[in-house]
């Protein structure tokens, strides 16, 4: 609460600031900055198809591993196989057993794998976002500085549950203008 408290009166301090010095604050929308982005869709498309690669690895991780489980289920049938001699199911449950150490060793490696390719993927897409994110911030302060403004702020962002800008007059709003110079600047 502290924090929330702390923040909105920053925001008013600001505003006041900005108010004082002729109202040189704005607000833009992200996500629509983000999307008008020409990188974004190339990122969406890269990411899509290295999720792709590791769905593929993992469904073959997991059919082996359905292989091993009905190996295992037959071994273990044939170990309970009045038929074969007592040295026989022996010999399949010792077999039987052998195969449970090799399942586990593949679940954990099932297991690993899939942790690490699911952090690879959210790294990749953090960083790519970072670089679109860290380009259009680029514009927008080119911008505010053209237009001698002092603070801009992004119209959606949340804290503490609730969202900082509560109303933004749209003559305040920036985001399609900037989306402009995004969509000219990305599309060379």
């Amino acid at each position: 609460m502290k924090q929330i408290t702390r923040i909105f009166l920053c925001i008013s301090v600001l505003t006041a600031t900005a108010r004082a010095e002729g109202e040189n604050y704005a607000v833009v929308d992200m996500e629509v900055l983000i999307k008008a982005h020409a990188d974004t869709a190339v990122a969406e498309s890269v990411l899509k198809k290295q999720a792709d690669e590791y769905e593929a690895e993992r469904a073959d991780m997991l059919g082996e591993l359905e292989a091993l489980n009905k190996k295992f289920v037959a071994l273990r049938d044939d170990a309970e196989s009045q038929v074969l001699s007592d040295s026989g199911r022996e010999e399949k449950l010792i077999e039987a057993q052998a195969l449970i150490d090799i399942i586990k060793e593949k679940e954990s490696i099932f297991r690993d794998t899939t942790s690490l390719r699911q952090k690879q993927l959210a790294d990749r897409r953090k960083r790519m976002r970072q670089r679109i994110v860290d380009e259009i911030q680029s514009i927008i302060g080119n911008y505010a500085k053209s237009k001698h403004l002092k603070l801009i702020l992004e119209k959606h962002s949340i804290m503490g549950g609730a969202e900082m800008v509560v109303f933004a007059d749209a003559s305040i709003d920036l985001t399609e203008p900037i989306k402009r110079r995004i969509e000219a600047a990305t599309s060379e």
